[in-house]
């Protein structure tokens, strides 16, 4: 799961510490950003959780690969659960099909054949089945795992998050939540709230490459992958997404704005 450790100024910065499946980094945002965007959101939030009958709160947070998924969802729980809100991160990631069973399928891509695990990261090589079972069991109460991928394996793991409550806040983050494709499109009514993060596409490939560094890639495999698969996923999910209530847009490298309007195709 990925929480924040610390928040510190930096000039006209905030930095926020986080820790992501195995892995520590520093992500900044402009003090704007955090006091007019961020802030007002979280307290949207808790708002309209705090109406919500059940208490149960499913909120679905998505975007290209390497947009800022799981650091904005990581600043919303610190937001959160400062104010005494129970919260928890939930990835999609932990829904990746195992190595073994991408190395043994293939499909094909602009008619050249690649294995699955040659794409790992496509909308493909999940399991979007187990996905909706876990919602339903979310939905419905009782205890159960929510399975995690771990970046020091590179593999998911069954006994990821143990959910035994389900009163409280619930950030599931992930590239494909909304996807207006099968069968993905089957996600969107678990969510009282989707909010999709716009990028701007040109810092996307050094954050994408530095993160798998960070897995244990070369530099040159990074790039390889991002070309063969990355640059393909970035494109669907930007294309194939509708339906979301708010868009995060980025406006620079640090910076990001709100903006709310009804559900509306991409």
């Amino acid at each position: 799961m990925k929480t924040p450790i610390k928040s510190t100024k930096l000039c006209r910065l905030l930095r926020y510490r986080i820790h992501d499946t195995g892995f520590d980094y520093t992500i900044n945002y402009t003090k704007s950003t955090v006091e007019k965007h961020l802030l007002p959101l979280s307290r949207d939030i808790e708002e309209d959780y705090l109406r919500n009958k059940r208490k149960l709160y499913i909120i679905g947070v998505s975007g290209p690969p390497g947009s800022g998924k799981s650091s904005i969802s990581s600043i919303l729980l610190q937001m959160l659960t400062n104010r005494g809100l129970s919260v928890n991160i939930l990835p999609l990631d932990g829904f990746h099909l195992r190595n073994q069973d991408l190395k043994a399928k293939r499909i094909t891509v602009q008619n050249r054949s690649y294995s699955l695990h040659e794409l790992k990261g496509a909308k493909e090589t999940y399991d979007v089945k187990k996905l909706i079972e876990c919602l339903e069991k979310l939905h419905r109460g009782g205890g159960f795992f929510w399975p995690l991928y771990l970046r020091t394996i590179h593999e998911p793991v069954e006994d990821g998050l143990f959910i035994s409550n389900q009163h409280g806040i619930y950030i599931i983050e992930g590239n494909y939540l909304f996807l207006n494709v099968p069968p993905w499109k089957q996600l969107a009514p678990f969510f009282q709230k989707k909010i999709f993060i716009l990028p701007k596409k040109k810092f996307l490939k050094g954050r994408i490459v530095r993160r798998k560094q960070r897995g244990g890639y070369s530099r040159q495999e990074a790039l390889m992958h991002f070309r063969r698969s990355d640059l393909r996923n970035i494109n669907e999910v930007l294309s194939l997404s509708s339906g979301y209530d708010l868009l995060i847009r980025q406006r620079g490298k640090y910076s990001y704005e709100v903006i709310r309007y009804d559900p509306l195709p991409l």
